[in-house]
């Protein structure tokens, strides 16, 4: 991440009128980038002691930051984290029947000779 000097005329028209403290978050982020390895989110990116208007602009920062490819570029997102599923007590007859015709399916298959000439074969 580069800490740019000028901004573009979208960021002008964005942040027109509070350009100082979108420089203060895009210098935050940027510092933030620099530390991180991974993929930076938007809580990485947030510090409790930036003022209240670099608090107020980050959000909207980040986001433009990470739509124009300026922070994150190449970087896959984290997947989120797996939600557990409650166990539960009993197994579902229905799993249970399904469990037990595939393993009887099974069974019959494996003794069945695939060699043997059928009807569809002869034709």
């Amino acid at each position: 991440f580069v800490t740019m000097t000028y901004y573009s005329k979208e960021e002008e028209a964005l942040f027109s009128g509070r350009t100082d403290a979108y420089a203060s978050a895009r210098i935050l982020i940027g510092k933030a980038q620099a530390q991180e390895d991974s993929f930076l989110t938007l809580e990485l990116a947030q510090t409790s002691d930036s003022p209240d208007d670099v608090k107020q602009v980050l959000p909207e920062a980040y986001a433009f930051l990470l739509s124009h490819g300026d922070i994150n570029f190449g970087l896959r997102r984290p997947e989120p984290a797996a939600k557990e599923e409650p166990k539960q007590a009993e197994e579902d007859p229905a799993a249970a029947f399904i469990k037990q015709l595939v393993s009887a399916l099974y069974d019959i298959l494996r003794t069945v000779d695939f060699g043997t000439t059928t009807e569809k074969q002869i034709r």
